[in-house]
C-alpha cells in the first residue's frame, strides 16, 4: 500500500507521458518481483488462510477493532498519561491494550517535523507530509467513515488493527523532522510557527479530553478507597508528574539548541547545536518507554517453568489445555505489576511448544476455522477434551466445583502458580474407532455435534461418501505412535474387522496418508481432526505433511529470481524523471488545505442527522470516548451483585 501510494505520487508529480510510464513499469517490476520471490511462504499461507475464519473477510467490527481513538491525543503529549504498557489504569475498560495504541513520537519530534515540513514545496519533502496526512487518517479506523466500507474490498477485507498505519505517520515524521534539523545546520530561513501551532494545538486539544477521563477521580471517588487503591493513585500521579517534567525539561532544551542554532553565525557552533537536537529527541524517545523495555528474564524461554517438569513426569500425558487468569495476566488489562513468570506457569497461549508439549491451544490469526467449529459446537463437559486427548489442564486458578464435577476433574496439583488437573476420560491421540455417524460434509458435521452433544464422545462423527462401516460397527483393535515427527506421523494398527483410525491432530489438506505404502483418503473427523478407513488386520499407516501450495510458490519464486538476475544484467533507464529534490508548483499553503480537509473528514464522520433532524453523534463512536476506571475488568469480575 505504501509503495502504492509512493508510485502515485510519483507519477502525479511528473511531467510527460514517458516518465509516468517508467515510474509504473519500474514500480510494478518491483511488486511482481518481490510478491514472486516471497512466492514460496505466501502461496501456502494462503491456502491456509483460505482454511481460516479469515477466508471470506471480516466484518466492519473486526476490521477496525483497534482503531486509534482520539482520546488517544494526550498520551502524545505525555507518554504516561493514562498508565504504562506492563501496567495501565484500565481506563478504556479492557477495549482495547493500550500498548499496541501507543503513538508517542515526542513534542520534541513534533516540531521538527513542522519546520521540515515549511519545505513544503520540496518534491521530496510533499511525500512525506502527504504520509504523515493520510495515515493519521488511515490510522483512525472506525473514527472515520473512509473504512466504512473496507470490509467489502478483497484482501483488505481480512486485515484488522487500523492503529498499526502510525508506522507510515512515525516513518513520515522522522524524515521531516530529519529535514528539519538539516534545515537549521544548512543555515536556511525557518519558521517556527507552524512548530508552535502544533504543538500548543495538542497541548488544549488533550486538556478537555483529560478532564472528561478523569472526572470520575472526583465525582466518583467512593468507588476507590481500599489501601490498593490508594497506592495505585500515588503511583499514577508519579509517573504523571515525572513524565510531564522530563517532557517539559526535554522540550525546553532542544527548544534551547535550536533557537541557538538559529541565531549562531559559527557554522561550527550550529553544527554542535544541531547535533544536541537528536539526541534529545531519542532521550525523551528511550526515557518515555523506559517501562517499555522487556523486563522477562531469559530464564523465561531457558529454564522451564516447574508445570511443565510435573508434565514431563507424567507417562499418562498426551496433550495440554492452559488457560491463565487473564484479567491480571496480560499488558492492558491490568492495573497493577505482572508477575509474567508466574503467568508463565499456566502454559496459556502458544508456550507449550517451547518446551516440547503437544497443547490444544494456541493463537494465530490463520487458525483453522473446522478447529474452531469444533471447539465453538463440542461442549467442555461433553466429550471435547476426551475427543481432542487433552490429559491434562493447567489453570490459574481452581476450577469451580460444578465444572470440575461435570468435566470428572479430580483434585489438583498445586504447582508453581497453576493447578495442574488429569482429565481421566481423555481418548489416546492415535485410536480405533466404530459407530460412526456420517454427514456430507463441514455444515452437516457441525450441525451433528451440535445435536448429538456429550453422545459425541461415543459416535464417530466423520465426513466420509464411501460410508465402509455400518452405524452400530464394534471396533476392536489397536492403535500405536511408531513415529512421531511435526511433518509425518508413523501408526502401527491390528484390528478384527474393519475400522477407522482416528488421529487427534488438525486435519488439513496438506496432509496425505498412505496405508501400507497404498494412497488412502483422510476423512474429516468430527470436524476438526483426521480419520482413515481400514480394513481388517495389520497395518501400517503414515500421515506426511506436505504445505499445499509449496511446488508451485518455489516455482513462482524460481522464476522471479530469474527475472531479478535479467533486471541486474540489462539496467537500462526508459526516461529520465523530474530531479527528487524538483521544486514543486503547488500553492505554498497546500499542506494547510490538506490538514483542514482531514480535519473535515473526522468532522463530518462524527455526527450524523438524527430522526428528529438534529445533530447527534455516529455510533462509531458510541465507544470512543472512556471515563477512567482503576481495574474495570477486575472490579466487574470481584463485585457480585445484591441480592
Amino acid at each position: 500500500a505504501l509503495l502504492a501510494l509512493y508510485t502515485g505520487y510519483r507519477v502525479v508529480t511528473e511531467t510527460g507521458w514517458r516518465p509516468r510510464l517508467m515510474v509504473v513499469s519500474v514500480a510494478a517490476g518491483v511488486v511482481g518481483i518481490g510478491i514472486g520471490l516471497a512466492a514460496v511462504q505466501w502461496v501456502p499461507s494462503k491456502e491456509l488462510l483460505d482454511r481460516s475464519p479469515r477466508a471470506g473477510g471480516l466484518d466492519w467490527g473486526d476490521l477496525t477493532y483497534g482503531s486509534w481513538s482520539p482520546e488517544l491525543i494526550p498520551a502524545l503529549v505525555v507518554r504516561e498519561i493514562y498508565g504504562t504498557r506492563a501496567r495501565d489504569t484500565d481506563w478504556m475498560d479492557g477495549f482495547y491494550p493500550y500498548h499496541e495504541m501507543d503513538a508517542y513520537l515526542g513534542l520534541s519530534a513534533l516540531a521538527l517535523a513542522a519546520i521540515g515540513a515549511g519545505a513544503a514545496r520540496d518534491r521530496w519533502v510533499a511525500f512525506w507530509i502527504i504520509l504523515a496526512i493520510v495515515g493519521g487518517m488511515l490510522m483512525l479506523g472506525r473514527f472515520t467513515f473512509l473504512f466504512d466500507f473496507a470490509h467489502r474490498i478483497p484482501v483488505a477485507r481480512s486485515s484488522r488493527i487500523p492503529v498499526r498505519f502510525h508506522l507510515w505517520v512515525s516513518l513520515a515524521v522522522a524524515a521531516l523532522a530529519a529535514v528539519g534539523v538539516d534545515r537549521i545546520e544548512r543555515g536556511f530561513p525557518v519558521r517556527f510557527r507552524g512548530a508552535l501551532i502544533l504543538v500548543g494545538g495538542l497541548v488544549l486539544v488533550s486538556i478537555p479530553i483529560l478532564i472528561y477521563v478523569y472526572t470520575p477521580v472526583w465525582t466518583e471517588a467512593s468507588r476507590w478507597t481500599s489501601l490498593s487503591h490508594r497506592s495505585r493513585f500515588h503511583w499514577l500521579s508519579r509517573e504523571v508528574t515525572l513524565a510531564a517534567f522530563r517532557n517539559l525539561a526535554l522540550g525546553l532544551g532542544a527548544a534551547g539548541a535550536i533557537v541557538t542554532a538559529t541565531r549562531t553565525r559559527s557554522p561550527r557552533g550550529r553544527s554542535i547545536a544541531c547535533g544536541l537536537i537528536p539526541l534529545l529527541v531519542l532521550t525523551d524517545l528511550f526515557g518515555a518507554h523506559w517501562v517499555d523495555v522487556p523486563t522477562v528474564p531469559p530464564q523465561y524461554w531457558t529454564v522451564p517453568p516447574l508445570s511443565v517438569k510435573r508434565l514431563q513426569a507424567d507417562p499418562a500425558l498426551i496433550r495440554v489445555f492452559g488457560v491463565a487468569a487473564k484479567s491480571a495476566a496480560e499488558p492492558g488489562f491490568a492495573s497493577r505489576p505482572i508477575n509474567f513468570m508466574a503467568v508463565r506457569d499456566t502454559l496459556d497461549w502458544s508456550l507449550p511448544p517451547v518446551w516440547g508439549l503437544k497443547t490444544s491451544r494456541g493463537e494465530t490469526p490463520i487458525i483453522p476455522r473446522r478447529l474452531l467449529e469444533f471447539t465453538d459446537n463440542a461442549k467442555i463437559g461433553g466429550g471435547r477434551f476426551d475427543i481432542e486427548s487433552i490429559s491434562h489442564l493447567v489453570m490459574g486458578q481452581r476450577v469451580r466445583p460444578s465444572v470440575a464435577s461435570a468435566l470428572h476433574l479430580g483434585e489438583p496439583d498445586a504447582v508453581g502458580a497453576a493447578f495442574v488437573y488429569k482429565n481421566p476420560g481423555a481418548f489416546p491421540r492415535a485410536r480405533l474407532a466404530g459407530h460412526p455417524y456420517y454427514a456430507s460434509g463441514e455444515a452437516e458435521a457441525v450441525k451433528a455435534l451440535q445435536q448429538l452433544g456429550p453422545a459425541i464422545r461415543d459416535r464417530l462423527v466423520v465426513e466420509d461418501p464411501d460410508r465402509p462401516l455400518s452405524e452400530d460397527a464394534e471396533v476392536v483393535g489397536t492403535a500405536r505412535i511408531k513415529r512421531d515427527d511435526p511433518e509425518h506421523v508413523t501408526i502401527e494398527t491390528d484390528s478384527a474387522g474393519p475400522s477407522y483410525l482416528v488421529l487427534s491432530d488438525t486435519y488439513d489438506p496438506g496432509w496425505s496418508a498412505t496405508i501400507d505404502g497404498i494412497p488412502a483418503p483422510i476423512r474429516p473427523a468430527w470436524v476438526a481432526f483426521r480419520a482413515v478407513s481400514l480394513a481388517s488386520g495389520p497395518h501400517r499407516v503414515d500421515f506426511v505433511y506436505e504445505p499445499a501450495g509449496f511446488a508451485t510458490g518455489v516455482a513462482i519464486s524460481l522464476a522471479a529470481l530469474l527475472a531479478a538476475a535479467c533486471c541486474l544484467v540489462w539496467p537500462r533507464r526508459l526516461a529520465r524523471t523530474r530531479p527528487t529534490h524538483d521544486t514543486l508548483n503547488w500553492p505554498r499553503r497546500w499542506p494547510l488545505w490538506l490538514l483542514l480537509a482531514a480535519l473535515a473528514i473526522v468532522a463530518a464522520s462524527a455526527v450524523r442527522v438524527g430522526p428528529h433532524g438534529r445533530p447527534e453523534w455516529q455510533t462509531r463512536w458510541s465507544s470512543g470516548l472512556h471515563r477512567f476506571t482503576w481495574g474495570a475488568r477486575l472490579e466487574a469480575i470481584q463485585v457480585k451483585p445484591k441480592g
